[in-house]
């Protein structure tokens, strides 16, 4: 046997004798996994918070994943997410609104369950509300947080107030710290 066959037997056999070690280890490891699994309870199934304009309207969760709905049994009244530009095609675009519509969904259903359409480009978000026979437009920089969304009611109730004749007909959070109201 020449020098470097007896160098290959003597790796092979350490090799061996490696996996033959890690054998209980691996075990070990398994079972930990399989009473962790079990202990755990199961993943809930995704909540659609959208539905992305295909051929067919196909709902997404809230990281803007495609959810296998059978639309037979289930009626979905959900949001249209639009990408409206080239850069925003990629998915990311998808993930942002998707992500926007399930905080609103969470810290504003009443505000959730009039969005009829939310789209976004490569400068701004856009959501509309259907309010009444009015369409109100929500004009925003992702992401969408919960005290800016609590801002922009407050300003629609406040211009509602003051004028219950005009319904706004945007409002603005695109700038920092405030809000603007547009009326017809």
């Amino acid at each position: 046997m020449r020098a470097g066959g007896a160098v290959a037997v003597v790796v092979a056999v350490a090799a061996l004798a490696f996996v033959t070690a890690m054998l209980p280890i691996r075990e070990a490891a398994r079972r930990a996994l399989e009473e962790e699994a079990a202990a755990k309870p199961l993943p809930q199934s995704p909540v659609p918070v959208g539905l992305v304009a295909r051929p067919v309207a196909t709902p997404v969760d809230r990281r803007g994943d495609e959810i296998a709905i059978d639309p037979s049994t289930t009626v979905l009244d959900l949001p249209l997410l639009r990408v409206a530009a080239p850069r925003a095609e990629a998915l990311w675009g998808r993930r942002v609104l998707a992500r926007d519509a399930d905080t609103i969904s969470r810290v504003a259903p009443d505000v959730f369950a009039v969005i009829s359409e939310a789209w976004i480009d490569d400068r701004e978000a856009v959501l509309f509300l259907l309010l009444g026979e009015s369409r109100l437009r929500i004009r925003y920089h992702p992401p969408m947080t919960g005290p800016r969304l609590r801002a922009a009611v407050v300003a629609l109730n406040d211009a509602i107030e003051r004028r219950e004749d005009r319904i706004p007909r945007e409002i603005d959070l695109r700038f920092a710290d405030q809000v603007v109201v547009r009326t017809p």
